[in-house]
């Protein structure tokens, strides 16, 4: 993984990340996704909270699509940006392969709970 701030810095192993400090590693498959983005707002918004425990956050991108990337940061994640260009680290988490979930499920953790109608009683 390497740091995406044009800088000297070289690869560096997952586990130098957390080495000296706890961490957050917020894991971003597409930086223009609008719910990637949506989720790394939310929770960048606690980085006061973070701070004050003494974690240290990261967004951790699968992907490396500049205008993506530049729109991403400083927008909605204000922090340390980093890619995993060999894709290691999410395959650690997983092979690679993401959990399916339905579009449903993904508006149900953003908005919560829809409200339900019940058909039958409008009938009755």
């Amino acid at each position: 993984m390497e740091p995406l701030v044009k800088s000297k810095t070289p690869p560096m192993k997952a586990s130098e990340l957390w080495r000296c400090k706890p961490a957050v590693l917020l894991c971003i498959r597409r930086p223009g996704c609008i719910m990637c983005r949506a989720e790394a707002h939310q929770l960048y918004a606690k980085k006061p909270i973070f701070d004050a425990l003494g974690i240290q956050m990261f967004a951790v991108l699968h992907e490396h699509i500049e205008s993506e990337v530049n729109d991403f940061w400083p927008r909605y994640w204000g922090g340390v940006v980093i890619l995993d260009r060999t894709m290691g680290f999410f395959k650690a988490l997983g092979g690679g392969n993401y959990l399916k979930t339905s579009s449903y499920q993904d508006f149900y953790s953003i908005h919560g709970p829809l409200q339900t109608i019940d058909v039958q009683k409008q009938w009755e």
